[in-house]
């Protein structure tokens, strides 16, 4: 009875190494696998990594550089926006004071008007109150405003300005040369009432009345008293004249004294 028993153990101890067998399959298999994995794994942090760069990293340091690119930009930027400030300055005061030239020299080619519209620069005929009759004071002053060009030259503000105030001069000049024509036409009957109205005589005329004097002594009636009516009414005429040249030169000297718009804060045309 035994030795079957050892008989069977011989058998079981016979097919016992093919399990070991399956089992180191299986446990190298297993190894595979595991050694599969993990080089899987290596592989997808790897990705993982390379990816986490490529959307995080990489992005951040372009957004860095581009601030850095725009940082620098606009630092140059204000610096020519500050020159450009400058130079944009340093033209509006060329132009300005270019400006203010071409102003004055209008304003001084209007007042250069004043001794022809006065009549002094009209040859008197008799006496040089006659002049007040021949120029029209007040349209002279007009024309020689419109033939200085101001309306292209000055802005619209200054011209709107200038315009108004040689319109008002305008209007002066005329008063005064009513005046002073109605003066001189009314010498001979207010000196008629009144001679303490005629100009005296000045210090040459002194000297020709002691020669009419001594040439009346000499020879009565050469010399007329109405001669001499008329000499003092002529000296009146002419000072009539000569006191409203005076007052055209002036007034129309007051182009010269202008207290000019102040310019809006804009930017000079």
């Amino acid at each position: 009875m035994r030795r079957p028993r050892k008989k069977h153990y011989n058998e079981r101890a016979q097919y016992h190494p093919p399990l070991l067998s399956q089992q180191n399959q299986n446990s190298q298999k297993l190894d595979v696998w595991l050694s599969r994995l993990s080089h899987l794994s290596q592989f997808g942090l790897f990705a993982l990594t390379i990816g986490a760069l490529y959307f995080t990293v990489i992005p951040l340091y372009k957004t860095a550089a581009l601030e850095e690119s725009i940082a620098r930009r606009e630092f140059e930027l204000t610096a020519t926006t500050e020159k450009l400030e400058v130079a944009t300055a340093a033209l509006e005061k060329v132009k300005l004071e270019a400006y203010e030239r071409d102003r004055r020299d209008l304003q001084k080619r209007i007042v250069f008007a004043a001794p022809y519209c006065s009549g002094l620069m009209t040859p008197p005929e008799a006496y040089l109150g006659e002049n007040i009759l021949k120029v029209d004071t007040a349209q002279c002053f007009l024309a020689e405003f419109e033939k200085s060009d101001a309306e292209k030259i000055l802005k619209p503000e200054d011209y709107t300005y200038i315009k108004h105030v040689a319109d008002d001069i305008s209007h002066t000049l005329s008063l005064l040369q009513k005046q002073a024509m109605l003066d001189v036409d009314s010498v001979p009957e207010r000196a008629a009432k009144d001679p303490s109205i005629l100009v005296p005589m000045g210090p040459l005329e002194q000297e020709a009345e002691e020669f009419s004097k001594t040439m009346e002594k000499l020879a009565p009636g050469v010399i007329k008293h109405s001669d001499k009516l008329q000499a003092a009414i002529a000296r009146t005429r002419n000072k009539i004249a000569l006191n409203f040249s005076d007052a055209v030169r002036k007034e129309i000297i007051k182009i010269f004294d202008l207290d000019w718009p102040k310019k809006q804060i804009t930017g000079l045309n």
